[in-house]
Order: structure tokens, then sequence, then C-alpha cells
């Protein structure tokens, strides 16, 4: 019983520190943006298009390698979408309002192989105007390597809210 309760303690206060880290790296994200770089031999297209009051997003991922290669993710959550105005205000995050498995979880990439992911931006209640969309796929890992400093998943493009 001793045991169960150690391990449970320890389990929690590993939880506990990943959340204090999460909360330091997005304050300076934006500090860090100009110095990012997709790692080497993988692309990364986002591409929109607005029809009616919905914004459709598909993200596309290439493994530009010969080799076959693993993307881990530190949970069910595999990319972040986030729409913003004009003055960089936040209006838009896919991942409010959503629970996400907590698990480490893979997504297997033949040589050349690509990946989409679609999702719906509901513009209805938007002003007209121009907005900035970010998105990043969340990769923790490649072939279980932590991805170096610098180096992301992540793209941004205009986009036009009629």
């Amino acid at each position: 019983m001793k045991t169960w309760l150690i391990m449970l303690l320890l389990v929690l206060t590993a939880c506990g520190l990943g959340e204090d880290r999460a909360i330091e790296e997005s304050e300076t994200a934006d500090e860090k943006r100009g110095e990012e770089a997709m790692p080497a031999n993988w692309l990364m297209e986002l591409q929109t298009n607005q029809a009616g009051e919905t914004i459709q997003v598909e993200l596309q991922v290439v493994n530009e390698d010969e080799s076959d290669h693993t993307l881990a993710f530190s949970s069910g959550q595999r990319y972040e979408l986030i729409l913003r105005d004009a003055h960089r205000n936040e209006v838009y995050r896919f991942s409010d309002d959503r629970v996400f498995m907590m698990a480490i979880t893979y997504e297997e990439f033949s040589p050349n192989e690509k990946k989409t992911f679609r999702e719906q931006i509901n513009t209805a209640e938007l002003p007209t105007g121009t907005y900035t969309l970010e998105a990043e796929l969340l990769v923790a890992a490649v072939d279980n390597e932590p991805l170096p400093e610098g180096e992301v998943f992540r793209q941004e493009v205009k986009v036009e809210v009629e």
C-alpha cells in the first residue's frame, strides 16, 4: 500500500512540473518565433479556403526523406490552430473547449509519404478583415529524438474573412 501511495505521489508531482514548463514555454514563444525553422527532410503546407462563414483548413505534412520516420506527440492533440486579428489578438484557438487524450501517440511516415489534417473554423461572429492563421504540428520527437532547439513544425498564412 505504501508503494502505491509513493508511486501516485511521484506521478502527480511529475504532472505538476510539466504544466509549469508549458506555461514558461508559451510565454517565450513570440520571442523565439523569428529564429525557428522546419526540421530537415520535412515539408509542411498550410492551405485555407473560405466557404461562406467557414474557413476550410488543410495542413499537409510530408516526409521528404528516403527513410521511414516516426513523429511522437505528447497527447492526442496532433496540431494547434490559432487565428489572430490584425492587432495579433487571438480570436480562435482550436484546442479551446476540447479535451485530448493524455498519452504519447505516434504517426509513422513512409518515405515521401504525405498526411493531411483537415479542420473548419466558423467565422460567423468575426468582423470582416485580414487575419493570420498559425498552424503548428505539436511534435515532441522525431524517431524518439527530441526536436533540436529552434526547430518546429509551424506555418502561418494570411486569411481574408468576408
